[in-house]
């Protein structure tokens, strides 16, 4: 695999953050032109300021995701500083811009957000929290994690927010709030917040798997193992697929008080506070808090992917490196980077079509470069490089 640098190239005043999230879609909108380059090659376009008023870091969560493809078209959910709040834009393929489209998201200016794009009922989705790290749970209702749910009009190329929406998730303010729809239709969200004293992995789901659910949320609970309680620091990530022909959800977090890595995977037609099964996963040095995951969305799909970030500490340790779970259940681990690369904030991306996973970090190494490394998904996955 070669590293590739994103660096500014464009008289667009670039902000630093842990990883802009909308330079790594503009190099996705590049990959199909991108030949085989040396290393440390330029490529992509810098866009887009959030602004000095938002959240700290506003693409900084690994989980979550900012943009989504709809109708031929990339759509973001980005930060407007007039209002002060977050709308929709759109991306202008022709000026590599993008552009407003009027459509207010969630108006709280400290929010972090998750979004999820349902193709075939046209549902965009939307989980917005008030960042906050370590996380606590607020009284206050304004602080309240929220789902925001809109319809979209292929016509005039516009959403609308559907009526009954936002609703409550969760009464917590949190470092990330992620979501992800199973086979069924049914929502989830993950977080990571206090119970007792104690920080621990939650879950929520909606009622069931109709659009007339997704306004009827359970009460949040601990992912049912001891492993679920954590350090205040830690996050948690969910996504949907299928567990060797079984329709389910994963959830993966970090332990940094045990320096471990987990995973644990509900069935879809089991109520979603039973049937958890959990896994500990071999992370070489350790776990910090960096997670990402994600799944072969294919036929014959079913693997899963966690990009990580180690507590290694000589400089030969792996420092990036991505946890791979096949479809017969065995994991693999492989390394992205090294500690002395200087790697931090992975995020991984699957082309389902092209089965092909990338891994995109900011590198501290003399600067804040974003880059990327790409590799083909083999099977078995242990052999993937």
């Amino acid at each position: 695999m070669k590293k590739i640098n994103l660096s500014p190239n464009r008289l667009t005043r670039f902000y630093s953050l842990p990883l802009l999230t909308l330079t790594l879609f503009a190099l996705l909108l590049a990959t199909t032109a991108i030949a085989y380059q040396a290393p440390n090659a330029d490529v992509g376009y810098v866009d887009f300021s959030y602004g000095l008023t938002t959240a700290n870091d506003p693409t900084g969560e690994k989980p979550e995701s900012k943009l989504w493809w709809n109708d031929g078209f990339w759509w973001g959910s980005l930060f407007e500083t007039t209002s002060n709040s977050y709308h929709i834009y759109r991306f202008n393929w022709s000026g590599q811009t993008w552009e407003d489209t009027g459509v207010q998201l969630d108006d709280r200016p400290t929010t972090k957000a998750d979004t999820l794009w349902d193709q075939a009922n046209q549902k965009l989705y939307v989980a917005s929290h008030v960042s906050k790290d370590p996380a606590t749970v607020s009284g206050d209702p304004n602080d309240a994690g929220r789902l925001y749910r809109y319809s979209y009009n292929k016509t005039t190329r516009t959403y609308t927010l559907d009526n009954g929406f936002p609703v409550t998730v969760n009464v917590d303010k949190t470092e990330t709030l992620v979501m992800t729809k199973d086979a069924t239709g049914r929502l989830w969200v993950t977080y990571v917040s206090k119970d007792s004293g104690n920080s621990a992995v939650f879950v929520n789901a909606s009622n069931g798997g109709t659009l007339a659910d997704d306004a009827i949320w359970g009460t949040p609970f601990v992912v049912p193992f001891a492993e679920s309680v954590v350090s205040s620091d830690d996050i948690s990530s969910i996504t949907a697929f299928s567990n060797n022909g079984t329709p389910s959800v994963a959830v993966a977090w970090s332990n940094q008080a045990t320096a471990t890595t987990h995973i644990a995977i509900h069935p879809d037609a089991s109520a979603p506070n039973s049937a958890w099964t959990h896994f500990q996963v071999n992370v070489p040095g350790g776990s910090d808090d960096h997670i990402s995951l994600n799944s072969l969305q294919t036929a014959n799909g079913g693997q899963l992917f966690a990009v990580v970030k180690t507590n290694g500490l000589a400089l030969t340790d792996s420092g990036i490196g991505v946890v791979a779970r096949d479809t017969n259940g065995v994991f693999s681990y492989h390394s992205y980077s090294r500690v002395t690369d200087k790697d931090t904030r992975p995020i991984l991306v699957i082309d389902n079509e092209k089965k092909e996973l990338y891994v995109f970090v900011t590198n501290k190494a003399g600067g804040d470069f974003i880059c990327y490394k790409k590799a083909t998904i083999t099977t078995p996955l242990s052999n993937m490089s």
